[in-house]
């Protein structure tokens, strides 16, 4: 019988989001499932599984995937899952594994998500993206991400779903817009919707005139 115990343990965090518009609102809690819905999520975990077990000679000992509740991110959503993992990671002494898609292309950063694994209780490692050999194909993460970017820009949102991504949008740049009549902060407010990979109803990148049109058809009348 193989004596594991000295092997290093690990514990895969993946994470993708969601795409309303194309139906891909669930994720199975399964890995192995995630993994054959989400391309982004075996990404992941191929590279996690490489990292633990053939560079480190490790064994995974649990995955964790994860969908953001909403396009436009709020990564407090992530609490309960990260607690799961945290809960293996204690069980097994192992680390937790995830890949920090941000650390080299700049593509997907995820902020909050990345807050809350700085104060993980649990030791983590953050894996750079890189391009690797997925069923005889090399994927390249950030072409994947563009090809599904210009996809999305081509469908624009039909009028019965602007109302609540507006919604949305509003509560995303709320620390942005000021009390009563004060002027908001436009630019930085379409540089924050940027960063978090959120788009206009239409499909398009945010800007400061965008912003300015948007706010004054749908924000509270004492903002704008």
């Amino acid at each position: 019988m193989t004596d594991h115990r000295s092997e290093p343990a690990f514990v895969g965090f993946y994470w993708t989001l969601p795409v309303p518009r194309f139906g891909f609102t669930k994720l199975p809690e399964s890995a192995e499932e995630a993994a054959a819905e989400s391309r982004t999520i075996r990404y992941q975990r191929e590279l996690v599984r490489h990292y633990a077990v053939e560079r480190c000679g490790g064994r995974i000992v649990g995955e964790v995937p994860w969908m953001e509740e909403r396009p436009d991110r709020g990564g407090h959503f992530a609490e309960a899952y990260l607690e799961k993992a945290y809960a293996i990671c204690r069980a097994e002494g192992a680390t937790l594994v995830y890949v920090n898609f941000g650390e080299r292309y700049g593509w997907r950063k995820h902020m909050e998500l990345h807050a809350l694994l700085k104060n993980a209780p649990v030791e983590c490692i953050a894996l750079a993206p890189r391009d690797i050999e997925i069923d005889g194909e090399c994927f390249n993460p950030v072409k994947h991400f563009q090809d599904w970017r210009d996809l999305l820009d081509q469908r624009r949102l039909a009028p019965h779903e602007k109302e609540d991504y507006a919604k949305r949008i509003l509560a995303l740049i709320a620390p942005y817009l000021p009390p009563e009549r004060s002027i908001p902060d436009y630019t930085a407010a379409a540089r924050f919707l940027g960063e978090h990979d959120a788009r206009t109803t239409t499909g398009k990148p945010w800007s400061a005139d965008s912003l300015r049109m948007f706010l004054k058809k749908y924000a509270p009348p004492e903002v704008g």
